[in-house]
């Protein structure tokens, strides 16, 4: 099963690691960021719950794997790719996806809203799956 948000909020506590809402505007439009220097993630005032878990699973994997605020270029693209990643891993169970799949198709939408997950974190996930959801079709 799938972590909740509470479930989120204790991992960021066990990697020492504060969430907290930006009050102060320091996101500038962004859904959520990382300050490595602070320990901190921000997430924006005001997104659905959907987006808030998504988030801030996301900025989990800018934590986790150590990313540095204000890159830009190909590395920035990497960790955007990492932290997409993570999330994915982390929000979506293969099992879960397959049931989804069985019931919605390969819609990226509708299987977003049955797994209350973003449509971003679907497409990542389908790419990182690409071959292994292709060996399983053959299969069948």
């Amino acid at each position: 099963m799938a972590p909740s948000y509470v479930d989120l909020l204790d991992m960021a506590s066990e990697l020492g690691v504060w969430v907290d809402v930006d009050d102060a505007g320091w996101l500038d439009g962004d859904a959520g960021g990382w300050f490595p220097d602070y320990d901190l993630i921000l997430l924006a005032p005001g997104l659905h719950p959907v987006e808030q878990r998504c988030t801030l699973a996301h900025e989990l994997g800018h934590a986790t794997h150590g990313h540095h605020a204000g890159t830009s270029g190909w590395l920035h693209a990497r960790q955007e790719r990492q932290a997409d990643q993570f999330a994915a891993t982390l929000l979506i169970s293969p099992l879960e996806y397959e049931l989804a799949e069985r019931l919605y198709g390969h819609s990226p939408n509708l299987l977003a809203q049955e797994l209350d997950v973003t449509t971003n974190i679907v497409t990542t996930w389908q790419r990182l799956n690409a071959s292994h959801t292709i060996e399983q079709r053959r299969e069948a």
